[in-house]
């Protein structure tokens, strides 16, 4: 009989973590809880640990703690997965690819664990979503090899927690820039749409004038581009948000603001302040200060965002606010936004 905790009841989380690791590297099995299924893991170096989880007959993952460490077992992953991989993990979603797997860590295993788990140079990737496997994958020395099952006797050592709300992942196969469901799961083909969209954010102190003006004049620079409405951006792959580093919530854009983007064919009227959060950050693409000390703050209080923060002019100068001033300093504003917006929308447009 394996030995076994509960993670509920626990008073030493880290002690439960260390002997899991210890199981591991002494070449056992251990079931984690996760989001959905419980998986039973090897390391990938302990080879008769991988062969008892090939034995149940199903294709075995690879477990990795977020999207940088999905691109040291994939090296040639794409943007758009990657982009899916940041805002999803951890959770229910598992990335398959056919190729590629040779040119990563996979390459380190041991010549059996790696025929088992990458087949024919494929792999798949998963990031469980569960305290106890996460501090399990960031102090483990070795890979994490995982399968999911409800068989948790065949484990040595087994953390036990209730059963997560998702029990089927939904298997995605990526191949570049592109990916398919192929195994239907928790996460809907609607919602990996969705997240796979390109997000850019533009950020100020209020977001009243200068990053709602720059997003409302970059949606119209892509929307010309791509001979489409500004509202059909998002079916083009593309969602352009503007918020404030100290926003009040649900503030309208200044009206001289507004005034001056409908000289450029846009609106502004339905604009409400934003406060920039974590959340907004990591899951950016493109995250587009218009002065330095915004770039600064970001860095401070964003040290782990998805996307380094950039200068709005490619020069590195500072955007003038015109909060307070006459009209022709929001003209003068505007026109700066919209030819620095030139080059971004070049590379958002390549």
């Amino acid at each position: 009989m394996p030995e076994v905790v509960d993670w509920q009841a626990i008073t030493d989380a880290a002690e439960a973590v260390r002997r899991a690791i210890e199981v591991l590297e002494e070449g056992g099995v251990v079931s984690f809880p996760t989001e959905g299924l419980p998986v039973l893991a090897a390391s990938g170096l302990a080879v008769d640990a991988v062969q008892r989880l090939a034995e149940s007959g199903a294709r075995l993952d690879v477990a990795v703690s977020g999207e940088a460490m999905a691109r040291q077992w994939l090296p040639a992953l794409g943007e758009l997965p990657r982009r899916l991989a940041r805002r999803l993990w951890p959770g229910p979603l598992v990335l398959q690819s056919e190729s590629g797997a040779g040119a990563g860590i996979a390459s380190t295993l041991p010549g059996r664990v790696c025929e088992i788990v990458c087949p024919g140079d494929s792999i798949r990737l998963r990031c469980p979503d569960h305290d106890a496997i996460l501090e399990v994958l960031a102090r483990l020395s070795a890979p994490l090899i995982v399968t999911p099952t409800t068989q948790t006797e065949h484990a040595d050592f087994v953390i036990a927690d209730v059963i997560g709300p998702y029990p089927e992942a939904t298997v995605i196969a990526v191949d570049g820039e592109t990916w398919r469901v192929v195994s239907a799961g928790a996460i809907t083909e609607d919602l990996l749409r969705h997240q796979s969209l390109c997000l850019v954010i533009f950020v100020c102190t209020g977001n009243t004038c200068r990053s709602p003006l720059a997003e409302a004049l970059c949606k119209k620079r892509l929307a010309d581009a791509l001979d489409c409405k500004t509202e059909e951006l998002p079916q083009r792959g593309f969602l352009v948000y503007s918020a404030g580093l100290a926003a009040m919530m649900g503030g309208p854009a200044a009206a001289e603001a507004v005034e001056v983007v409908r000289s450029y064919g846009t609106e502004l009227s339905g604009h409400r302040s934003r406060l920039l959060t974590a959340d907004l950050v990591a899951r950016a693409d493109y995250l587009v200060a218009m002065t330095r000390d915004h770039m600064e703050a970001l860095n401070d209080y964003y040290p782990q965002s998805g996307s380094r923060p950039r200068l709005l002019d490619p020069a590195g100068e500072d955007l003038a606010d015109p909060i307070g001033h006459p009209a022709p300093v929001y003209v003068a504003c505007a026109e700066q936004i919209w030819r620095h917006l030139e080059p971004l929308v070049a590379e958002l447009l390549p």
